[in-house]
């Protein structure tokens, strides 16, 4: 299966640009993909993924054709 990934502000990004068409396997993780594109876990917790902006859990499967954005997860007050 294929996922549009984008990549927003302050990310590392293991390519060049903001933006990859990433293949993956069927029932592959929001994890999984964090540490095929190169997040140990240590950093992985603190990215956030969104589709359509809702920020995905990071045990949540993904489908093929899904548009993805990785971003370093914030908070504030």
């Amino acid at each position: 299966m294929i996922v549009h990934v984008e990549f927003m502000g302050p990310v590392l990004k293991p390519v060049e640009g903001n933006h990859m068409d990433m293949e993956l396997s069927e029932g592959t993780s929001v994890q999984e993909m964090l540490a095929k594109l190169g997040y140990p876990p240590a950093q992985a917790r603190h990215v956030a993924v969104y589709e359509l902006g809702n920020r995905l859990p990071h045990l949540a499967l993904l489908s093929d054709g899904q548009q993805l954005t990785v971003a370093v997860a914030m908070g504030g007050g």
